[in-house]
């Protein structure tokens, strides 16, 4: 009955009984649910990191339209397996239209659906074209930049947690201009080995440490041997994510609230004591902590990030009044909502509720962060130390 009436890349391949569907707790049904599994999206085969410039650029409009972490999205992803239907479909081609300037009709998203045969079908078409008629760069990655041209030429950044999300965007990014990354990880290897062949495929230089950044003997192993294979420490990215229970404040126990706030502020104290020394020796350095958005507004539930994350926020503004005679600029990026493993557990409607109060009218992504950092990382940011920076979209104006 379908096959007469439908295109074929419109009639199903699998037909299930409604009630055997996991739903959500409003009765709708739940799709992704059908498809995560260990906290991965599924792969057709075994995971591969997208491997070119078209395909990272796609990972990350699929990221953002479908709200899953970009990490997750590899080659094999197919876009309908990730929780991706028709709308959403309409809404990546209007992005690959903005980006690339390549017009894709949406049956070819539905015949294409795997990340890599569409960035097969956008690669065909740019290469139909001109040169002086190519795409403007966009979000893609691009090869490192050329010797003395990027913003963190022969700089060396230690980032804490760097592994995933926002830590690992933020590591590829600043190997792309030209900073030679420590990828420090706990308990991720995979993960982490994952971003130093990223850098190293991109001609960048890349080592991975473990440690747990929360115990001062693991810090001194760390910092030690990144000045060992790197010789000093330029750049502190402290961005360790500390988990926390999300509950009323009534039901809270102290013990929930004592160990986010302690841990927290071990996670910065710790590496910044620890390259503080050498920095203001060489009267040179750049530290920046991931704070977050809701430590100047809060909402229910959030009671121990808030007040975590206000207390490195102090932090901050002292170690910043201390360390500044010395050369040493600390600054603080706190990001909003951003799509990362962290929020995935966030029901679709809640992450669309906070989007459409952000004057930007979406959440954030890695990559948004990264950029941040970044910029504080660099001598773009020489006269600036103690600042707050909110990366939300607009929803925290100072």
């Amino acid at each position: 009955f379908l096959q007469e009436r439908l295109p074929a890349y419109m009639v199903p391949d699998a037909f299930v009984l409604l009630d055997a569907m996991p739903q959500l707790p409003n009765g709708k049904l739940n799709r992704r649910a059908l498809w995560e599994a260990q906290g991965e999206l599924q792969q057709r085969g075994a995971y591969e990191a997208p491997a070119t410039p078209t395909e990272r650029t796609l990972a990350a409009i699929w990221a953002q339209v479908v709200e899953v972490p970009g990490e997750h999205i590899g080659r094999q992803s197919d876009f309908f397996d990730i929780g991706g239907h028709s709308l959403s479909a309409m809404r990546v081609l209007a992005r690959i239209k903005d980006m690339f300037r390549v017009e894709l009709d949406l049956s070819e998203l539905f015949d294409e659906s795997r990340l890599e045969a569409l960035a097969a079908v956008v690669d065909r078409q740019l290469s139909r074209r001109p040169a002086s008629e190519q795409p403007p760069s966009t979000t893609r990655r691009v090869s490192k930049p050329r010797a003395s041209s990027g913003l963190l030429e022969g700089k060396v950044a230690l980032i804490t947690g760097a592994s995933r999300g926002i830590g690992l965007s933020t590591a590829l990014l600043l190997a792309e201009h030209g900073a030679k990354v420590a990828i420090n990880y706990r308990d991720s290897e995979k993960q982490a080995r994952s971003v130093k062949e990223q850098i190293e495929a991109e001609g960048g230089v890349a080592e991975i440490f473990r440690a747990d950044v929360t115990s001062p003997a693991d810090v001194a192993r760390l910092v030690a041997a990144v000045n060992q294979c790197f010789e000093h420490i330029d750049v502190l990215v402290a961005n360790a994510h500390i988990n926390f229970r999300h509950r009323p404040f009534i039901e809270y126990d102290w013990a929930d609230l004592e160990h986010k706030v302690n841990d927290e502020l071990r996670a910065i104290f710790h590496p910044a004591q620890a390259v503080a020394p050498e920095m203001l020796r060489r009267k040179n350095g750049s530290i920046v902590f991931i704070s977050s958005s809701l430590s100047k507004r809060s909402s229910e539930g959030f009671l121990a990030q808030t007040t975590a994350k206000a207390a490195v926020d102090a932090f901050v503004r002292a170690l910043a009044s201390e360390l500044g005679p010395g050369g040493v600029r600390v600054n603080t990026v706190a990001p909003g909502l951003t799509l990362t493993d962290a929020a995935q557990p966030m029901p679709p409607g809640s992450k669309a509720s906070i989007a459409s109060k952000s004057p930007l009218r979406r959440n954030g992504v890695p990559e948004d962060i990264a950029g941040a950092v970044l910029f504080l990382a660099s001598d773009l940011s020489r006269f600036m130390t103690g600042s707050y920076v909110p990366v939300d979209g607009g929803l925290t104006m100072l």
